[in-house]
């Protein structure tokens, strides 16, 4: 599974994980709902800073929570 994937699915988890839809994680990250679904298609691949946003939204470290569990 290539690296966007995993981060993607993370991000998608922990957010679940809050029971929080997509618009209030884009709200908490200080990044626009627009972005963050562009993101999550995998239509673009999101910056460290971005990263750092989401990351920061879901209470994790991002070398912590966007990791492929299955390894």
């Amino acid at each position: 599974m290539n690296t966007q994937k995993v981060v993607t699915r993370s991000i998608l988890k922990l957010a679940k994980k809050r029971k929080w839809s997509i618009n209030l994680l884009a709200d908490f990250a200080g990044i626009s709902r627009g972005y963050l679904s562009i993101l999550l298609r995998g239509q673009k691949s999101p910056t460290l800073r971005t990263l750092e946003k989401i990351a920061a939204a879901l209470e994790v470290e991002v070398a912590e929570g966007f990791v492929d569990e299955k390894k």
